[in-house]
């Protein structure tokens, strides 16, 4: 005979419902970069925007800016798509995190970071730095880590 799970306690499950939040997140912010990303590289390789210093714009009929200022921005424009597709990862991360209470440094320092997303992720991280150093949620992110800890050893 099983014995019912004690419900769990109101933080915990609004903790759970926000790593659910940035799982959706960083999958949202991932995929539509990506598309973004592969868009761009296909442009390139069409020869619609110059990659390199010199080359020219393919299309007929186009005034473009100087091919200079082209290329710099097509790799701006290739950085920047990485650098956000690299928080969307770190929410991922946080979302698994904060789901089954793992790694509260990464989540901590992860939350800290979210609060520079304006305005969605500033909520949710101010909401995560809310309720991460209350005493039950980071004994129970301690004991999680120790135990996962002393399985990998």
């Amino acid at each position: 005979m099983t014995s019912p799970t004690a419900p769990l306690p109101v933080t915990f499950r609004i903790l759970k419902g926000v790593g659910y939040v940035y799982l959706v997140l960083g999958y949202l912010i991932g995929g539509i970069i990506t598309l973004s990303l592969i868009s761009l590289i296909f442009a390139m390789l069409a020869g619609v925007l110059p990659v390199l210093p010199g080359q020219e714009i393919v299309m007929k009929n186009y005034s473009a800016p100087p091919t200079t200022y082209t290329w710099v921005s097509t790799w701006i424009s290739f950085a920047l798509c990485l650098l956000v597709i690299g928080f969307g990862l770190l929410y991922i991360f946080l979302g698994y995190g904060l789901i089954h209470l793992q790694s509260y440094r990464l989540c901590l320092a992860v939350a800290i970071l979210s609060l520079l997303a304006f305005p969605i992720g500033t909520c949710l991280g101010a909401l995560t730095l809310l309720l991460l150093p209350q005493g039950p949620v980071s004994e129970k992110f301690r004991a999680n880590d120790e135990a996962s800890s002393s399985t990998n050893a």
